[in-house]
């Protein structure tokens, strides 16, 4: 079956790093331990991935819990410094990304908060894909398949016609379960390199 679409997810795959990366930078420039963010994290992360808590919020949890002086102003300076840092976008993937749409459309799913969507869409990371699924518009996150279902419509393509790409496992098992081919990203030219020999071998 040819591949008519490509989908992507983000973090650890088009951006460099993940979401635990700003975690520990966050807490190192802060003086907190990291386990009060895993402590909030654990209550609410589903609530900011679908867009029902925005990151203000969350901040303002963390203000609380912990007896933070700085605004929630400086907070969220502090985090965007620390996420355009800690999270570098994917240059080698995103220039191969602008050559496969050339011939095939890219499309992308992500988990991820209100804050750091307007942080991308700032550096225009979002501007080569559609659909452009982000978990906190949809108000659906991976691995729940109701996203994946979301893409198919939107595309109007079966399943067995897309290829998904993404570091997390559990993301991969549900796209391959309504059928996708699917690629585990580790590394960036070990992914280029599978992408095109899927390409090259299709009939």
């Amino acid at each position: 079956m040819v591949i008519k679409q490509i989908i992507f997810d983000m973090g650890g795959v088009l951006l460099k790093g993940r979401l635990e990366d700003i975690l520990d930078g966050v807490s190192s420039k802060l003086g907190i331990d990291k386990s009060v963010f895993k402590g909030l994290e654990s209550h609410y992360k589903a609530k900011a991935l679908t867009g029902e808590m925005k990151h203000a919020k969350y901040l303002q949890m963390l203000k609380d819990k912990t007896g933070l002086e700085q605004s929630i102003e400086d907070l969220l300076h502090i985090w965007k410094e620390t996420y355009l840092k800690l999270l570098p976008k994917n240059e080698e993937l995103l220039n191969k990304i602008k050559e496969l749409k050339k011939t095939c459309p890219v499309g992308l799913i992500s988990n991820i908060n209100e804050f750091h969507a307007s942080i991308n869409y700032e550096r225009n990371l979002f501007e080569p894909f559609e659909p452009c699924l982000l978990s906190c518009e949809v108000g659906i996150a991976k691995p729940d398949k109701r996203i994946f279902e979301l893409a198919l419509k939107k595309i109007g393509l079966p399943a067995n016609e897309c290829l998904y790409i993404d570091d997390r496992i559990e993301h991969l098992r549900t796209a391959k379960q309504l059928g996708f081919k699917t690629i585990q990203f580790t590394e960036t030219k070990k992914a280029i390199k599978e992408i095109e020999q899927l390409i090259r071998t299709q009939v």
